[in-house]
């Protein structure tokens, strides 16, 4: 849907239908092949022009609802969803998600929707698209950056930690880095000692190489 809402001051919640600025901008586009994962993207950042400008018209900033699992596979929108101004639940999982849910008292049927970005026709899920469920995403990002031998690893496991490290790896640049050293590995503290004795090896000082695990 490229229908985005907010909720004013009143309590009241105000919903524009952004359709026909979709369609015409296809018109206006005039591009044949537009992928679509491009055509549900616009949608997204459509949405979020209209909502930075009702923020900017009511002196306020727009609210973020992208979590810990959503940021570290990168499922978000570049200049969608993921520019926002402010993000109440950006380090919680998927399952705190829940808990904070349940804790609020958010109506069940909400609850038990299967998490979708509503950006496609056909009804796909969050979880269809990434291939994995977050019960397993929340896994992988728990387990990835530990020293884990393959042959402990289910091969479930072993699909799960590849498709997760592939998303995380790719989407480095959502989440700001625009030129990283990719040191994952089965072992990537020893990766970071190689790195700090071939920096010490140029002559500089090996504390100079910040590592972040981020």
């Amino acid at each position: 849907s490229a229908s985005p809402f907010l909720v004013l001051d009143s309590g009241t919640v105000k919903t524009v239908d952004l359709t026909n600025t979709y369609s015409q901008f296809i018109v206006d586009a005039d591009e044949d092949n537009f992928s679509s994962l491009a055509t549900a993207n616009t949608k997204a950042r459509l949405r979020m022009t209209f909502l930075w400008s009702m923020a900017n018209t009511y002196n306020g900033l727009v609210v973020g609802t992208d979590n810990k699992c959503e940021s570290h596979a990168g499922f978000f929108t570049v200049g969608g969803d993921g520019t926002v101004g402010i993000n109440p639940i950006g380090d919680l999982l998927k399952s705190e998600v829940y808990g904070l849910a349940e804790y609020l008292g958010v109506p069940q049927e909400i609850q038990d929707s299967p998490p979708t970005d509503g950006l496609h026709d056909d009804g796909r899920t969050d979880e269809s698209q990434m291939k994995i469920s977050y019960l397993e995403l929340e896994w992988a990002i728990e387990n990835a950056g530990k020293a884990i031998a393959g042959n402990y690893l289910t091969q479930r496991q072993s699909e799960v930690l590849n498709i997760y490290i592939n998303m995380y790896t790719k989407n480095k640049f959502k989440r700001g880095f625009t030129s990283a050293i990719n040191i994952w590995g089965a072992d990537h503290h020893g990766d970071v000692i190689r790195l700090k004795t071939g920096v010490a090896a140029l002559g500089y000082d090996a504390d100079r190489l910040e590592i972040l695990l981020h």
